[in-house]
């Protein structure tokens, strides 16, 4: 007994701390990635040095979410592959100790693992978004502050391409009050690169107010007396319009009438609906800063939410008949369902480590790293293959929750079997011939049975 304690604490201390050690590396690598897409919050920003470096924090949490399965996995894998070449495993069997009764300690490591994961994911994860999103917002609200003070002036277009040059705003005052919160003379346009004409807004007056929306400031657009022009496409395309009305058609001489009408064929009618307003407030801060893909802090972001407000709003969801054909509502059952099967995965994942990590010690421990890169590639796309399955429409989005663990726990049975049965000399490989001779000499015996030879 007090060998195998002996046994279980080496273990553990060398998979904690190799698991440490890929956890840290891991995460510094995903980390620098995650901070070049939001490089522009950090190193441009206005807040204090404390409201930055928590911004940088809250990154962790979506972070560690991934991170520590596979570090678990990948520590679990190289511990005991160097205990095995350096022949410990080996004197362990030798003694009598099994690979079941090895592998406790990567279990209880296991079990713990999936419970940190569990809370990461369902608590930390959700506040650290929140956070972000009003960092995200503080950052816009700060940008929508310089352009009014520095940028807008009457009788003069402020224009900005935003989300990546995919949208363009245009706003134009005719009359700025000194104090810069009363406009008269509003002209605004928006248009998206998916789009072939702007909306358009117009105003007769209009006044600028700050106001609190969750808990953060915002600066809303109060417009009065206006109209809006919303452009609607039409099945007609310009040439249909243009057969009854030729002599209304004009045509350059240097553009060819051939050119001309395979360009005219292409373009699309448009009808204008227009809509009359009294009064009409739009937020700045989610108008001007599209590119930071966000609105008020909640932004009706499920991910936010904690596990009980998030399966409350996926019962609202699932009130609608329709709700399977949604992309959205379907993306959102997956991500519940993902918050649940990617920390379930982490109690098999050390078991299949033990299973990879034992080995021929006069072999070279090369086969055991591409194991290592093949199950993290079968994980991953077990995950996607959830994700991408109820998209399709293939199945419901509770694949989410089966597929990546159900995957993971078939492999891990595969590889004990493999260990339980065979010793370390016995290769995957090796296990492979052995199943399909196996399997021959079966179909053989049922051949001979069938025919009476």
């Amino acid at each position: 007994m007090v060998f195998i304690k002996k046994i279980h604490a080496l273990l553990i201390t060398e998979i904690i701390s190799l698991t440490a050690v890929v956890t840290a590396a891991l995460t510094s690598v995903l980390f620098l990635f995650r901070l070049m897409m939001y490089s522009e919050y950090v190193f441009m920003s206005n807040e204090g040095l404390l409201s930055i470096f928590m911004f940088v924090v809250f990154l962790f949490p979506t972070i560690f979410k991934l991170t520590i399965p596979l570090a678990l996995f990948v520590g679990t894998t190289l511990a005991v592959a160097r205990m095995a070449q350096d022949r410990e495993v080996e004197a362990w069997m030798s003694s009598g100790v099994s690979v079941l009764r090895m592998s406790l300690a990567p279990m209880l490591i296991g079990a713990g693992a999936t419970l940190l994961s569990l809370t990461i994911s369902l608590y930390v994860e959700p506040y650290s978004r929140n956070e972000l999103l009003k960092y995200k917002w503080m950052f816009a609200r700060r940008n929508v502050e310089a352009m009014i003070e520095s940028r807008l002036y009457p009788r003069t277009f402020v224009s900005e391409p935003f989300e990546n040059g995919n949208t363009d705003v245009c706003l134009y005052v005719d009359w700025l009050s000194e104090s810069r919160r009363d406009f008269k003379g509003v002209f605004l346009a928006v248009q998206t690169k998916r789009d072939r004409h702007a909306s358009i807004l117009v105003s007769e007056s209009g006044s600028l107010r700050r106001d609190i929306q969750e808990g953060s400031f915002d600066y809303i657009f109060s417009l009065k007396n206006g109209r809006i022009y919303e452009p609607v496409e039409s099945e007609n395309t310009m040439a249909d319009m243009l057969k009854d009305s030729p002599k209304h058609l004009v045509i350059s001489r240097d553009f060819g009438k051939n050119d001309f009408d395979k360009r005219l064929k292409a373009m699309s009618s448009v009808d204008w609906r227009v809509m009359s307003f009294s009064e009409l407030n739009v937020s700045m801060v989610s108008l001007f800063n599209k590119k930071f893909d966000i609105s008020v802090p909640d932004a009706n972001d499920m991910r936010i939410k904690k596990p009980r407000a998030y399966w409350n709003a996926l019962k609202e969801i699932r009130k609608d008949p329709a709700w399977r054909k949604s992309r959205d509502a379907i993306r959102d059952h997956t991500f519940f369902y993902e918050q649940f099967a990617i920390p379930m995965a982490c109690f098999f994942l050390p078991l299949l480590g033990v299973a990879l990590g034992i080995h021929d010690p006069r072999r070279k421990i090369g086969h055991t790293y591409v194991g290592i890169a093949l199950s993290i590639f079968v994980f991953y796309a077990s995950v996607m293959s959830g994700q991408q399955i109820p998209l399709a429409q293939l199945a419901p989005p509770e694949a989410m929750l089966v597929l990546p663990p159900t995957i993971m726990l078939l492999i891990t049975l595969f590889m004990m079997r493999l260990r339980m049965r065979f010793p370390p000399s016995v290769g995957v490989f090796e296990y492979f011939r052995i199943l399909w001779n196996n399997a021959k000499n079966m179909m053989r015996r049922i051949l001979r049975k069938g025919t009476g030879a």
